[in-house]
């Protein structure tokens, strides 16, 4: 979650830059950014293009990897 905030400063983006780009409301990926909620798998894929990284490197940022609703979510389509 800080690491996806990271990313994104690093990069000198707001949050309102990737939202535009990808197509989510502003108030969803604050949410995403923060660990509230994960994105859908298409949100993923858009994010992961976006900033230009692997969808497990994007989930590795989001800290997602070993929240259980990653598990639920997105298991088969993301393990190393």
């Amino acid at each position: 979650m800080k690491r996806m905030k990271a990313e994104r400063m690093s990069r000198g983006l707001t949050q309102w830059d990737v939202c535009f780009a990808v197509g989510m409301s502003e108030s969803k990926y604050s949410k995403v950014e923060s660990g509230k909620v994960p994105p859908t798998e298409e949100e993923a894929k858009k994010l992961a293009v976006y900033f230009r990284m692997e969808q497990a490197e994007l989930f590795k940022c989001l800290d997602l990897l070993s929240a259980p609703v990653f598990q639920k979510e997105f298991k088969n389509g993301c393990e190393d």
